[in-house]
């Protein structure tokens, strides 16, 4: 991606991404597991993922 011109990374997510995390501190679920809180938490990381790849590259998000 370095290499490219105008390199681009997309990600799809789903409104879920917008929904509260709940606690930070069990990230993981290991404490209290529920399916969509899961889903919703891993939603959410592919989102910050995308948003620190376009910092390191020095682009500006597109969202």
């Amino acid at each position: 991606m370095r290499r490219a011109a105008a390199p681009r990374a997309v990600t799809v997510s789903a409104i879920a991404a917008r929904w509260p995390m709940g606690r930070l501190g069990d990230l993981m679920s290991e404490k209290n597991y529920r399916g969509m809180t899961a889903y919703a938490k891993s939603k959410r990381a592919n989102v910050v993922h995308t948003l620190e790849l376009a910092t390191s590259s020095g682009t500006a998000p597109d969202c």
